[in-house]
This record gives structure tokens, C-alpha cells and sequence, in this order.
């Protein structure tokens, strides 16, 4: 009897922890690489957002944002910065976007003769998403 409630403990604790894990949700961005930028949606709730990274943009390079999401929209805002944004400085949360996309599903965008300098991205989840968004700076082809 002792031996069978211990099993059924063991069970119920190995399925809470497989229940829990499924239910995860995340809303990020991978700044690593200034020139693109990674947008990461993973079951993120509607009206979760962050403002972060600085998308570097020199003379003749141009926008393209690069949605795969498979299902939701979020909207990325681009905002022109005056020089690149401080670690230590806190953002300007209601700053005025430069660039405003509404984005969904895998339709690329591009902003052909961006104003050249630093971008923070301020992103929010418009409808429940799930995917990725790459923002980047490159040369046109």
C-alpha cells in the first residue's frame, strides 16, 4: 500500500511539473547582434510588450523586418535615437516612434531610406503570439 502511494505521488508530481512547463510564456529580444535584432514570442499574452536593444542603421542600409510567426500580431515600433542608448540610462517608454509596423503571420516589410543612427525597439503583442520577428539593418540587394 505504502509502495502505491508512493508511485502515485511520484506520478502526480512528474505530470504538475509537465503541466507547468506547457504553460510557459514568453515575450523577449536578442540584442547580441546590433544589425539584427530577434523578437521572440512564445505563447506571449495580448498587450505584453518592452522597449530594448539599439537596431544600429548606417548610410544605404535600409529596414527589413522578417516576421515568422505562426500565429498572433505584435506591433514593433522603431524610435530614432540621438546616440546610442546608455545600459545604465532608462528608456523613454512613451517616446514617439520614427517606424511603426503592424506585424503577422510572414509578410517582410521594409523602410527603404531610413533616417541613418540608433533604434530602440519598443514591441507589443496586439493578438496572443507565437514566432519570431527579425529587425535588421542591411545593404539593399
Amino acid at each position: 500500500m505504502k509502495k502505491r502511494i508512493l508511485i502515485l505521488a511520484a506520478v502526480m508530481l512528474m505530470a504538475s511539473m509537465l503541466l507547468t512547463g506547457c504553460g510557459k510564456s514568453e515575450f523577449s529580444c536578442d540584442t547580441e547582434n546590433p544589425k539584427d535584432i530577434v523578437i521572440t514570442a512564445q505563447k506571449a499574452e495580448t498587450d505584453a510588450f518592452f522597449l530594448s536593444g539599439s537596431l544600429e542603421v548606417a548610410k544605404g542600409e535600409q529596414i527589413v523586418i522578417e516576421p515568422a510567426l505562426e500565429k498572433g500580431s505584435v506591433k514593433v515600433d522603431l524610435i530614432l535615437e540621438a546616440e546610442e542608448q546608455d545600459i545604465e540610462e532608462d528608456p523613454d517608454t512613451d517616446a514617439e516612434a520614427t517606424y511603426e509596423f503592424e506585424v503577422s503571420g510572414d509578410e517582410a516589410q521594409t523602410v527603404e531610406a531610413p533616417k541613418t543612427g540608433f533604434y530602440q525597439i519598443r514591441a507589443t503583442v496586439t493578438d496572443k503570439a507565437t514566432g519570431t520577428i527579425n529587425v535588421k539593418a542591411v545593404m539593399p540587394q
